[in-house]
């Protein structure tokens, strides 16, 4: 499972501060790479799993679901019924999307809209990471808390001769090639 890094720091703020038993954090990133299995219901399926890890047995609806019919995917609309009952057995649940701008635009909606009537349920904690240029994120939580993060640019700067100079660069290229060069990418990053 790949993470970044401010969520990672989220993350583990959150594990070290509630009882796995109480408060399960469970988490998905999504990764542009790997698309093929970031579908609205293997994601609803990894939350689910991730919450059924913190029980100490297996619900009997689950059972009895398996039992019912032993193939491993279940539809969607019953993985998120068997999810919002795993979330009852909580006192509180953090979900933390993260990297949501890397979804397909089709099935975020379709993932989202799951989510968002779990967050309704009262003892879910939300946590969606995206970039802000994506404007169906945008508009699905607006009026929600938000919080903006931003790379300085001293901050990029430092990141990229560092890359460039663990890439061997200094062998191909000049100071006056490299400062240009850093300066352009540091300008595009616009914060990102």
């Amino acid at each position: 499972m790949q993470i970044n890094i401010p969520s990672s720091i989220i993350l583990d703020n959150i594990t070290d501060t509630t009882s796995a038993q109480d408060s399960p954090v469970t988490y998905f990133y999504f990764d542009h790479q790997d698309r093929s299995t970031q579908g609205p219901l293997q994601v609803l399926s990894s939350l689910l799993g991730q919450l059924l890890e913190a029980l100490p047995g297996m619900p009997q609806s689950v059972t009895e679901r398996y039992e019912k019919d032993t193939s491993k995917e279940f539809p969607l609309h019953e993985t998120e019924k068997l999810l919002t009952e795993v979330v009852g057995m909580f006192g509180c649940v953090y979900l933390i999307i993260d990297a949501l701008d890397e979804c397909e635009t089709t099935n975020r909606g379709r993932f989202l809209e799951p989510v968002t009537r779990l967050t309704k349920a009262g003892n879910v904690r939300l946590l969606v990471t995206s970039r802000p240029h994506i404007q169906d994120v945008n508009d699905r939580f607006e009026g929600q808390p938000s919080l903006r993060i931003e790379a300085q640019a001293d901050d990029v700067r430092k990141y990229l001769y560092q890359e460039l100079d663990h890439g061997g660069i200094r062998d191909i290229a000049d100071d006056s090639f490299i400062d240009r060069l850093v300066q352009r990418l540091t300008e595009g990053a616009g914060g990102m």
